[in-house]
This record gives structure tokens, C-alpha cells and sequence, in this order.
């Protein structure tokens, strides 16, 4: 049978090595002082038990007051440790939260039904959107419009898409070769949707800073493995590239939404996934322009 030691069978609380000196003491004194005043109060209650105790002359009225301010006391010193474990209860409790994510069939047209609502119902320091894409073919055209509504204001959109200049290298050589699975339509079509953005922030300059709409668009130099939304209020449209023989597929595969409002496991660590692979692809990127604030 596993013997235990007698630090073992003490709360954790108790015996955190990692709290400071004081605040062990003070829980100790917790221990030792809480318990025995909670039962002389609740004795004092007691008639027939608060009159024995009184003829011993240990304790009389007057000693409630002491015992009330005791107990306060230790209540007082306690709120750290309560309040801490209240947030960890909760953090459990998000964690554990079922998922409650969308997985979405109908390709791109589905993307864009659901993203349009939810990009308009966002307010003051929420109206962000970071895109990860691949040529950004069907994000800019819906993007350009949602811009263009003339209620859209205070807005910041930053938008990745491969850049055209993307090239590996041999080792043998260090000569520049294409990435594989990267076809060279896709680099043609990224230079093309680059220059419509560039084109449309430089016609309209005066007008998105009147409107305080920002818009970044980047070509990054990294391998697209995924590609999707994030909006300023935590919510996240994300997909993965599929291969089609040698190269890699046009993305008509599945995505997958996770709302706002879902704080489970699953949902946080697909948005550290998708911050990861944005904030790399940006440090390789090169900004081509960007609208006046």
C-alpha cells in the first residue's frame, strides 16, 4: 500500500510551493485559527453550552465580538485565494465548453454569405479583419464591395496573399526554382489581385481616410498551408490547402467557423493556429500599399 507523507495529505492550497513565505504563514494561520473560533461561535449559540462556558470563566458575552472580528479577518485574508480559485473554476469551465463550431460545404459563396452579417454587426475596436489567402481572388471583390457600402466606416483590413516573386532555392545551385505544388497561375494571379488593391487604395486615398478605413495588403514568401478570416471580435473562418495531384488544389474544400462566442479548447487553439501561420507570413511579407488612416 502507497504511503503517504503528512505534507501529501494537506490541501494544495496549503502546501503550494510556489506562493511566497507571508502568504504561507498567513494560510497556516488560517488553518489553525479559523476552525477552533467557528466552534466556540457556534457554541456560544448554544444555550446550555454557552452557559457551561461561562461558569468556566474562559469566555462570556464580551467574547463574541473578538470571535466575529477573528473570523472576519481570516475571511479578509482568504479573498485572494477565493477569488483565484473562482478564476481558475472558470477557466476550467471554458475549457471543458463543447465546441461549437460550423463546418461549412458550400465552398467560398457559403464563406462570404455568413462572413457579410457578422462583419456588419461589429462596433468600435472589434471592426478588424485579418485575411490569409492565397490570391485574395474572391476575397478582394467582396471585401471591395463590403468597403464600398457607404455606412462602413472606422475599419482596418489587412490582407495576405502570396507574393508573386515567391520562388525556393537548389541547394545545389542556390539558383531560384518554383515551390512545389505552387502553380505559376497562382503567382500570376496574386500579382494580378495585389495591383487591383494597390489601384483601388490609391484612387479612393481621401476617401478611406475621411472614413478612417485602413487597408494593408502583403505578399508573403511561405508555403499557404492555410488560409482564412479573423475578425476584431474573435471570430474564425479557416481551411486548410488540399493537393490535387502535384499541386496544390483550388480551395473549394470545407471550411470550418468557429464563433465569437465559442471559448472552448478546441476553438482557442485554432485561433493561436491561424495567429501563428498570419503573423509568420507577415514577417515575410513586404507591404505594397496601404491606405491612409
Amino acid at each position: 500500500m502507497e504511503k503517504r507523507s503528512f505534507s501529501n495529505a494537506l490541501p494544495e492550497w496549503l502546501t503550494d510551493r510556489h506562493a511566497s513565505l507571508p502568504k504561507r504563514i498567513t494560510r497556516v494561520v488560517q488553518v489553525l485559527v479559523a476552525p477552533p473560533a467557528l466552534v466556540l461561535l457556534a457554541a456560544l449559540s448554544i444555550p446550555p453550552i454557552r452557559a457551561r462556558l461561562e461558569d468556566t470563566g474562559l469566555v462570556d458575552a464580551s467574547s463574541i465580538v473578538p470571535l466575529l472580528g477573528v473570523l472576519l479577518a481570516v475571511a479578509a485574508s482568504s479573498l485572494h485565494d477565493i477569488f483565484k480559485a473562482i478564476s481558475t473554476s472558470a477557466t476550467e469551465i471554458k475549457r471543458l465548453t463543447p465546441a461549437s463550431s460550423l463546418i461549412i460545404r458550400g465552398g467560398k459563396a457559403e464563406v462570404f454569405e455568413k462572413l457579410g452579417p457578422m462583419l456588419k454587426n461589429l462596433k468600435g475596436s472589434q471592426k478588424t479583419l485579418d485575411v490569409l489567402g492565397l490570391t485574395l481572388f474572391t476575397a478582394w471583390p467582396q471585401l471591395k464591395a463590403f468597403v464600398e457600402t457607404t455606412d462602413v466606416d472606422g475599419w482596418k483590413l489587412r490582407l495576405l496573399c502570396l507574393d508573386p516573386s515567391f520562388r525556393s532555392r537548389a541547394p545545389e545551385t542556390d539558383a531560384a526554382c518554383p515551390v512545389p505544388g505552387i502553380s505559376e497561375g497562382w503567382l500570376d494571379e496574386a500579382a494580378s489581385h495585389i495591383s487591383d488593391v494597390q489601384e483601388y487604395v490609391q484612387a479612393h486615398r481621401q476617401e478611406l481616410a475621411q472614413r478612417r478605413i485602413s487597408i494593408g495588403v502583403y505578399g508573403y514568401k511561405a508555403f499557404p498551408a492555410i488560409h482564412g478570416f479573423r475578425l476584431g471580435d474573435g471570430m474564425l473562418i479557416m481551411s486548410w490547402v488540399h493537393w490535387d495531384r502535384s499541386e496544390l488544389g483550388k480551395p473549394h474544400q470545407f471550411y470550418e467557423l468557429f464563433p465569437s462566442t465559442d471559448h472552448s479548447a478546441r476553438a482557442n487553439e485554432y485561433r493561436k493556429l491561424f495567429d501563428n501561420w498570419f503573423d509568420h507570413a507577415l514577417t515575410t511579407a513586404k507591404q505594397p500599399a496601404k491606405a491612409a488612416a
